[in-house]
């Protein structure tokens, strides 16, 4: 053996291990004939819509590759424009003609499934009405692509529904939100009368999320699952607004307890007949100590933001000295966060599943809030 030829044997012994040669002996062969994959029924444009059920009538080689994958895996797919939308979840149906199989699947978004529900989300990303490419997967195979010979639209539902339901609820969380802030005390703190960041947190996202998850059932006719991180954000909220209630009681009853000893301590020092110096400039000192607690505690039932909206956006950013950061800035992360909750409806028709990074950044935000809060002035 000549050394040209040692070097051939390398090369093909090389080949053989290389990655890409691998991959591509993984690929099935392609349907030669177009007709061995087409959509059922036939029609000029293929429109479907989520709940829709799509049909695929598979007949020569690839009825024969899908059957052996089927017997072997159970594992047949459908991709929209590259994402898995949907596993075929009956076997193939033999049709009268024995050479044909007709393969169904349901177009629903399992969102238990996290693959299934990631996939959905990338492919209605990109827009919730728009024409598809449409592949079949067969087990761990790369993807025949149906050439159906014709247009094939995909919309979540009609768009007049779609809009309908967001102009609807985006209608009812203003008018709800706006009663809550103008006609009730319900986002004012029980003590101080002035508005409550801790519960106007809490309510916004109390109502957004029950108001989108009224309109995700209402379009896709499905009740979707709340991602745990949607809960996580709730909990975030309902437990900053609950701490902002028990720390402003605390002031209150702080500043009535020191109200009461320093009221005993002026009655002891008005009793004395004959008072010193120093005597009467402690009993000035009391006097003027707590004609101001007094005069706190008679300004905390005054109800001053109550009906005003302007109060509102005041009161909320004011830590009883004037304008305060560390409320402004738990009032920006709420209102972003909320932008991107609201984009995530609109478009893909889901909630969002925040990352732990921002969720982690909502609690550092709520928990400077709550922090600052604690020497703040009654």
């Amino acid at each position: 053996m000549n050394v040209r030829h040692l070097m051939t044997m390398l090369a093909l012994l090389c080949a053989s291990h290389s990655p890409l040669v691998l991959a591509q002996s993984k690929m099935p062969e392609e349907c030669k004939n177009l007709n061995e994959l087409q959509i059922l029924p036939s029609s000029q444009i293929y429109q479907y819509q989520m709940r829709d059920t799509l049909q695929v009538q598979a007949s020569g080689v690839c009825k024969d590759k899908i059957k052996a994958e089927w017997d072997k895996n159970a594992s047949i797919a459908l991709q929209f424009n590259g994402e898995k939308i949907s596993e075929l979840k009956t076997p193939p149906i033999i049709q009268t003609d024995p050479n044909q199989l007709l393969l169904q699947f349901e177009l629903l978004r399992d969102s238990g499934n996290e693959i299934n529900r990631s996939a959905w989300d990338r492919f209605l990303l990109k827009r919730t009405t728009q024409t598809v490419q449409i592949s079949l997967i067969a087990g761990n195979q790369l993807a025949w692509r149906l050439a159906p010979g014709a247009e094939v639209l995909f919309e979540v539902t009609d768009s007049k529904i779609k809009w309908g339901v967001i102009i609807i609820g985006a209608f009812i969380f203003i008018a709800v939100y706006c009663c809550l802030m103008l006609n009730t005390k319900a986002l004012q703190d029980d003590i101080t009368g002035y508005y409550s960041l801790g519960k106007s947190q809490m309510a916004f996202w109390g109502l957004l999320v029950l108001i989108s998850f009224i309109g995700i059932v209402i379009v896709t006719q499905r009740i979707e699952s709340i991602p745990l991180e949607i809960l996580v954000l709730l909990g975030i909220s309902t437990s900053t607004g609950l701490s902002s209630v028990i720390i402003g009681s605390s002031k209150v009853t702080d500043a009535q307890e020191r109200s009461k000893g320093l009221e005993d301590k002026k009655s002891n020092l008005e009793s004395i007949a004959n008072r010193t110096a120093e005597q009467d400039d402690s009993l000035k000192g009391v006097s003027e100590d707590l004609n101001k607690i007094k005069k706190n505690l008679k300004s905390v039932v005054e109800n001053k933001g109550m009906g005003k909206f302007i109060s509102f956006w005041s009161d909320i950013c004011n830590d009883g000295t004037g304008f305060s950061f560390h409320r402004f800035q738990m009032v920006l992360w709420t209102i972003t966060l909320g932008c991107l909750f609201i984009t995530s409806v609109c478009n893909i028709i889901t909630m969002p599943i925040f990352s732990g990074t921002l969720l982690t950044l909502m609690g550092i935000s709520n928990g400077v809030y709550l922090g600052f809060k604690i020497p703040e002035k009654l």
